[in-house]
């Protein structure tokens, strides 16, 4: 599974942290190497945000601000879902701390 979505670069995007609140520390997270993952779904989601890339850079289109798009490497399904800024957020919400 993958998902992919753009770098957030509006002042009211949501961080990685306001999508993921919960996130685990990097030791107890897997990697690749233990979770496993399809080679051909690093490609699919590469070409997603390449063309999102290249869309944003020619203006064509809308951009996926506030969007996550989720990619089933086993259906071979796509499902998009809305995401938003958390105020609450230790990131970027008001009094983050940056962490």
């Amino acid at each position: 599974d993958g998902d992919g979505s753009d770098d957030g670069s509006a002042a009211s995007s949501p961080c990685y942290r306001c999508v993921f609140p919960d996130m685990p520390d990097a030791q107890q997270a897997p990697g690749c190497s233990e979770a496993g993952i399809l080679g051909p779904v690093t490609g699919v989601i590469g070409t997603m945000q390449a063309l999102a890339t290249i869309r944003l850079i020619l203006g064509l289109g809308s951009t996926q601000t506030g969007k996550l798009m989720l990619f089933d490497g086993r259906g071979g399904g796509f499902m998009e879902i809305s995401t938003s800024r958390r105020p609450q957020c230790v990131t970027c919400g008001t009094g983050a701390t940056g962490s």
